[in-house]
């Protein structure tokens, strides 16, 4: 379900762009970093270096749509990849597919910038085991998220060939779906090369007939998302998390909007939890405090029909088991344009909440824009 739900959002550009095999490419990079241990609770020892192998099917866009002259012609792919971390015991390998999209930023002659950012999953086959593995109390599923950043430059060997060099970091959870959940994060550095088999020229990108700015009148959306947790405990049930948010907005840009909102949150498993251990002595108590509320803004990057959604916030409230003070969102969103709309009114989003370098849940959510 999740492979499919990220690849509806990510695959979606590149397939209806495949009908010429100009401007694919193919991208071969080599990763070389270590694990890093983020938070003191992070029981095992890293001793090896973490090797990784990744194969990127790449589509270049071309500007038959406004938004891809105005964000410079962005680049979609697929990156299938296989990590060794470099303890087969503990942390074991990975091997996983990202979705991902790249967009250069500066460019002169033979030399360019760029920046990568992915979201796919990955099986990792040594996750937590309380009887054979219990030092890896990073990962307690097979099935785990996978989102990925990279920044890198690049120089032109021909037409075809490119080589590359860049940094990475790529972060392993499953949004504590499972526990243990601290999630594994792995920079590294990373050496490759492209491959344009029909290289693009000049005159195949299509100049944008339209101005980069947009019409810059207040947005507002509603959203409601839902996640499973456990809590305390590995191995025990899973608790659901509904949460609202309704937010106001306006384009920044063409393809880039701002966002600022409330947001609220009830979490059965600290609900659960109270009731269990008797702490308060009223249910009035134990709802409020399973309750947070949060402000937050958002800045959200639009690929056509797919977005990109980057959020930070802070709580109100100070509730029972809160974490922290700030947290961070990044999601994918999809729109659904109708004949009778100027805009998009209707979205489905896949959302990673993470305190620092720690994820607390992974919710799929539904919006209504107006």
């Amino acid at each position: 379900m999740l492979v499919r739900f990220i690849l509806i959002f990510l695959l979606f550009p590149i397939l209806s762009h495949s009908q010429s095999l100009k401007g694919i490419t193919f991208e071969p990079n080599l990763h070389y970093g270590r694990i890093v241990k983020h938070t003191a609770k992070f029981s095992a020892d890293v001793t090896g270096n973490t090797v990784g192998i990744e194969l990127n099917l790449i589509k270049k866009t071309y500007g038959k749509q406004a938004w891809q002259a105005h964000q410079g012609y962005p680049a979609f792919g697929v990156a299938v990849s296989y990590f060794n971390f470099g303890d087969k015991d503990v942390f074991g390998s990975s091997v996983g597919a990202m979705p991902n999209f790249m967009f250069k930023f500066w460019e002169k002659k033979r030399l360019h910038t760029h920046f990568r950012v992915g979201v796919g999953v990955a099986y990792l086959n040594q996750p937590y085991n309380v009887a054979d593995n219990a030092l890896n109390n990073a990962i307690g599923s097979h099935i785990n998220g996978m989102v990925g950043f990279r920044f890198g430059t690049g120089y032109r060997l021909n037409e075809k060939w490119t080589l590359q060099s860049s940094l990475s970091f790529t972060h392993f959870s499953n949004g504590a779906s499972t526990l243990p959940n601290l999630g594994l994060n792995v920079p590294a550095l990373n050496l490759g090369l492209t491959y344009m088999p029909q290289p693009t020229q000049k005159q195949d990108f299509i100049p944008a007939a339209t101005p980069r700015t947009r019409d810059p009148k207040m947005q507002f959306s509603i959203t409601q998302a839902f996640a499973l947790t456990e809590t305390i405990t590995p191995g025990g049930p899973k608790y659901p998390v509904h949460i609202t948010a309704v937010s106001a907005g306006r384009n920044l840009g063409y393809a880039n909007r701002l966002w600022a909102g409330l947001e609220y949150e009830f979490n059965y498993a600290v609900y659960g939890f109270m009731n269990h251990i008797g702490q308060f002595p009223t249910q009035e108590q134990r709802r409020r405090n399973a309750s947070r509320a949060m402000i937050f803004v958002a800045d959200e990057i639009t690929l056509g029909n797919a977005s990109m959604w980057f959020q930070a916030g802070t709580y109100l409230t100070r509730s029972f088991l809160q974490p922290g003070v700030i947290y961070t969102k990044l999601g994918v969103r999809y729109y659904f344009r109708f004949k009778d709309a100027t805009t998009p009114n209707l979205h489905l989003g896949v959302y990673m909440k993470s305190h620092a370098a720690i994820a607390e849940y992974m919710s799929f959510g539904l919006g209504l824009g107006f």
